[in-house]
């Protein structure tokens, strides 16, 4: 996987992908060798990564649910860190993947922003809600009735100094309050 995870960084992602690689790393997320779930994590992060019509492979293939598995009983650290980001690019990209897709993320982002201290696990976690987000109200919606997720997202704007936390806070509730009326009242 530790392979995979590095050929996936260059120009060669696509190869890994039509050899295959997605299923079996996406199977090797729920291994039970914390180790190897964070390398998939990560391999499944660089293939994401690469361009929506790959993200949409791995969405298809349906990585979310072990990734945020992963997120809601992690191993450690670090496996946090190797599944937020991921998922955040999962829910990035022009044209946005299908909101139905990446839709079962967003309670377990609340969740990273309501207990996570993480600095990277936060940033990406709000990286991952801005781009959910940026769009139409439907989004926008979902995003907003996620419980907890408004809150969470002021409270990290008036006590986090981490700028690469408060970047993607202050872009979130930007794409919030740029929506129509009802979303900058807050419903």
């Amino acid at each position: 996987s530790w392979a995979l995870t590095n050929i996936a960084s260059t120009n060669y992602t696509r190869v890994l992908v039509e050899a295959g690689a997605i299923p079996p790393l996406i199977h090797l997320l729920l291994h039970p060798c914390p180790d190897v779930r964070e390398q998939c994590a990560w391999a499944i992060g660089n293939i994401s990564g690469d361009c929506p019509e790959l993200r949409d492979m791995v969405l298809n293939h349906g990585a979310p649910p072990p990734l945020l598995q992963n997120l809601l009983a992690p191993a450690c650290l670090s496996i946090s860190r190797n599944c937020t980001w991921p998922l955040s690019n999962l829910c990035r990209g022009k044209p946005q993947p299908h909101l139905e897709l990446v839709r079962p993320t967003l309670p377990v982002l609340a969740r990273v922003l309501a207990t996570y201290t993480d600095p990277e696990c936060l940033q990406d976690a709000g990286w991952a809600l801005s781009y959910l987000c940026d769009g139409d109200a439907k989004r926008i919606d979902a995003v907003i009735e996620t419980p907890g997720v408004c809150a969470d997202l002021v409270r990290h704007l008036k006590n986090h100094e981490n700028g690469g936390v408060l970047t993607p806070v202050v872009r979130t509730l930007g794409n919030i309050v740029s929506g129509d009326d009802n979303h900058t009242r807050g419903k």
